[in-house]
């Protein structure tokens, strides 16, 4: 579209209206800052290569932590010196980790923050039976380009029937 003049900027956009569906747009040569962005902000933007046909991006680090046990926390880096590619994708709800680093994930779940998880191909499983199970799962920032992303638990765990499913998807070495 860009090389035949169709759109101004090699960019596209996706927005995803999440309490109504049809109201989402794609949009192709620009974006909706609007859409993206608080007021006086900005955009952040990361270069992106096509290896193995996925959209990626280099991951520097991830920190997890977690309020209720400060000192339990955790910098996992993975690669090595931001060298770990991190698959961007629009079109899924999990968050995909490494079967290495999800190990180190579990255990530090079990014997650092005192939860009961499994881990497996099919994710992480923890039993979940208190009221603010919520409390004891840390948060992450991810820190691509040096640039810190927050993701608060609230976005990975999923709470039904006394267990908790985390929404990371285990794959690779």
């Amino acid at each position: 579209m860009y090389n035949h003049g169709h759109v101004e900027e090699k960019v596209f956009s996706i927005w995803v209206n999440q309490k109504q569906f049809n109201e989402s747009r794609a949009t192709w040569g620009g974006y909706d800052l609007e859409k993206f962005a608080h007021p006086d902000s900005e955009l952040e933007w990361h270069n992106i290569n096509h290896t193995n046909g996925f959209w990626q991006i280099v991951l520097d680090n991830m920190t997890i932590s977690n309020s209720l046990n400060p000192t339990a926390e955790k910098q996992y880096v993975f690669g090595t010196n931001g060298t770990q590619q991190m698959i961007v994708d629009s079109g899924t709800s999990f968050l995909m980790i490494p079967s290495t680093d999800a190990e180190l994930l579990v255990d530090y779940l079990n014997y650092e923050q005192g939860l009961g998880c499994i881990g497996g191909q099919d994710g992480i499983v923890c039993a979940c039976l208190e009221d603010n199970y919520i409390d004891w799962f840390p948060d992450f920032t991810l820190k691509i380009n040096e640039k810190p992303y927050f993701v608060p638990k609230e976005q990975y765990v999923y709470h039904k029937d006394g267990q908790c499913y985390l929404m990371l998807m285990v794959g690779g070495p």
